[in-house]
């Protein structure tokens, strides 16, 4: 067997660089939202990610200057897997962290690889190769099993239900697979469009409708648009979560939406899903957790899977 060097410039490689860094900014915005966005709704923490996030984009826009041109088809597109994507998959997920705990949440969520996989390859004729599909198995399989492991007993047990009954759990598992469906449907809706523009563009263009939309609902909740704002800006912990939304909604977007456009949209969503293990492998080093020998076999068996992959 002919073994070939690889070149770390190609666009894959590319993609899957951005990929992995892109699950890094997540793992931290994700500490920082358990720790600080306990109290907030679904829909503010999701509307406040993405306003953060537009102003991020507004000011690289005006330091680097204008964005390119863009047909209506390509603006529409990017518009729709947006809301698909963000107001309808991010506002799931975040429901059912409330319903069910990140541990099943995160475990559901590994769903959301082998579902983009199969409707790229349904829809856009995306083609994984054996290795590439036995990494992205292995992996999801080494992620559910970690997460529901490492999860506090309590937790496993409750889920951190606000609706403690088998009604609030069934609809968390619901809400936790469409935030999958929504994930991977909003990616294979971008694809074909966002090759030729720059990830900054594509990824703004993605979040405005998603952020119109939630503001409407959020008006419509606190009956003024001053109130909304002002809840915005004033809120409890804004700064860090000002800075989780910065890292995961700005530069996390930026990095997806650059994977995205280079690599296998399966690959991408698997790679950009492995945040749980930089999680664990955080609050390892910083004393939070011990992930014991187990653990860290599963860690080992998804960073296999990741090389897989790549």
């Amino acid at each position: 067997m002919e073994l070939q060097s690889v070149n770390f410039l190609a666009g894959d490689s590319l993609g899957w660089v951005a990929s992995l860094l892109a699950s890094f900014t997540w793992s931290f915005s994700v500490l920082i939202y358990r720790y600080y966005g306990v109290g907030y709704s679904a829909t503010w923490l999701n509307l406040f990610k993405g306003f953060i996030a537009l102003i991020f984009f507004g000011v690289a826009t005006a330091l680097w200057g204008v964005s390119p041109s863009v047909s209506s088809t390509t603006f529409w597109t990017l518009a729709v897997s947006g809301v698909v994507g963000v107001v309808i998959g991010d506002s799931a997920f975040f429901a059912a962290l409330i319903r069910i705990g990140g541990t099943m949440t995160a475990a559901i969520q590994s769903l959301a690889p082998s579902l983009t996989a199969i409707f790229a390859w349904f829809f856009l004729a995306e083609e994984l190769t054996l290795a590439q599909v036995s990494g992205l198995v292995i992996t999801s399989i080494c992620l559910v099993i970690l997460v529901i492991k490492q999860a506090p007993r309590s937790e496993r047990l409750r889920g951190d239900l606000r609706e403690n009954s088998s009604n609030g759990y069934r609809t968390g598992v619901g809400f936790a697979i469409i935030a999958a469906i929504g994930q991977a449907v909003g990616a294979v809706i971008a694809k074909p469009v966002i090759q030729d523009l720059s990830a900054m563009t594509a990824s703004s263009l993605r979040l405005w409708a998603p952020v119109l939309l939630l503001f409407i609902w959020q008006i419509r909740k606190t009956d003024s648009i001053w109130n909304t704002i002002h809840g915005l800006v004033t809120g409890r912990h804004v700064l860090p979560l000002a800075i989780g939304s910065f890292a995961g909604t700005f530069i996390g977007l930026i990095l997806m939406t650059y994977g995205m456009a280079r690599a296998p949209l399966g690959v991408v969503l698997a790679l950009t899903s492995t945040y749980p293990v930089w999680i664990m492998l955080i609050e390892q080093v910083t004393g939070r957790s011990e992930i014991g020998k187990s653990g860290l076999a599963l860690v080992l068996g998804s960073v296999a899977g990741i090389w897989l992959m790549v």
